[in-house]
């Protein structure tokens, strides 16, 4: 998930002529937007295809686990499960997509994911320059 920060003070001016806009009637304000090639609005089979954002806390909670086991299982961060439930950020497709099969087939995700972890590397193994810890020498 990807956030952005803006900085208030130094925002693009906005385009729009307001006093325009609400001078307009409803009709012809929807007119418009309508002929505005950069602002179709969706039919009716791009609506179908649409996934709409999860209720990620009743998914979890169906699941009957804890915010911690469900970050753990299924490989995503706590604080982005916590931003998800308390609304503060809404799962962007990808992870809507994700969801959706974890909802459909919890057991699977879980046992791909399993199967994918115990095929990786341990990164405690051997080691190497990124994992092992850098010694500190006394002098």
């Amino acid at each position: 998930m990807s956030r952005v920060k803006f900085d208030l003070k130094h925002l693009p001016e906005d385009p729009t002529d307001w006093d325009k806009v609400r001078s307009k009637s409803d009709r012809e304000v929807t007119k418009a937007a309508r002929t505005d090639a950069d602002a179709k609005p969706l039919t009716a089979a791009q609506i179908k295809r649409l996934i709409p954002p999860p209720d990620v806390k009743a998914l979890r909670q169906r699941l009957g686990m804890t915010q911690g086991a469900f970050s753990n299982a299924f490989k995503i961060g706590i604080s982005t499960v916590r931003d998800w439930e308390q609304k503060r950020f809404r799962p962007e497709m990808p992870a809507r997509v994700y969801l959706a099969v974890i909802d459909h087939s919890p057991d699977a995700v879980r046992k791909a994911l399993q199967a994918k972890m115990s095929k990786s590397p341990s990164p405690g193994g051997r080691g190497n320059a990124r994992t092992r810890p850098k010694k500190v020498s006394k002098s």
